[in-house]
């Protein structure tokens, strides 16, 4: 499984997705295939990686089927005599939308590395120094200098918490 998947931002504002839907519908948004089109939904899978039984997997993604974001459905399934088949059409159309098309997906993730570098561009405090280099720094701050910096100004998050506990604050 995959630990990223494009989420799409109407999908994440649809209020009508319950909450073990819309983690059904992240598990197969992380197994869609970006160069193919097609998603990979097995629903032994999702009930073991959920641990929940066939029956309410199969429930959820019929709730799923019903839930249309721009007059496209989350979920379609198809009956194709021995087995079903899945589809994601409300996907399909995210993914497209972003440049990315069959069998070529360079182009399209060469647009999103760019987006990203635009929108994302947060100023740290002490960006030049690893985690420990930070701690280091941190520890060596005057009380009331490091109870004025928040985690949000730092990369390494963590090293904030870890210092606190090892001066003693909270």
């Amino acid at each position: 499984m995959s630990k990223f998947y494009l989420s799409d931002p109407l999908v994440l504002t649809e209020n009508a997705i319950e909450p073990l839907d819309f983690r059904i519908y992240e598990y197969c948004s992380k197994n869609y295939d970006v160069k193919k089109f097609k998603p990979f939904i097995r629903l032994v899978n999702i009930a073991g990686c959920f641990q929940i039984s066939l029956e309410q997997v199969q429930a959820a993604l019929q709730r799923l089927t019903k839930i249309r974001v721009n007059n496209l459905p989350l979920i379609k399934i198809s009956d194709n005599g021995k087995y079903l088949t899945f589809d994601m059409p409300r996907h399909t159309e995210f993914v497209k939308s972003l440049g990315f098309q069959r069998f070529n997906s360079s182009r399209a993730w060469k647009l999103l590395k760019e987006h990203t570098a635009q929108e994302i561009k947060t100023d740290y405090l002490y960006k030049d120094l690893d985690q420990y280099e930070l701690f280091d720094k941190l520890c060596s701050l005057p009380k009331e200098q490091l109870l004025s910096i928040s985690e949000d100004k730092l990369m390494y998050r963590w090293v904030l918490k870890n210092v606190k506990k090892h001066r003693n604050y909270s």
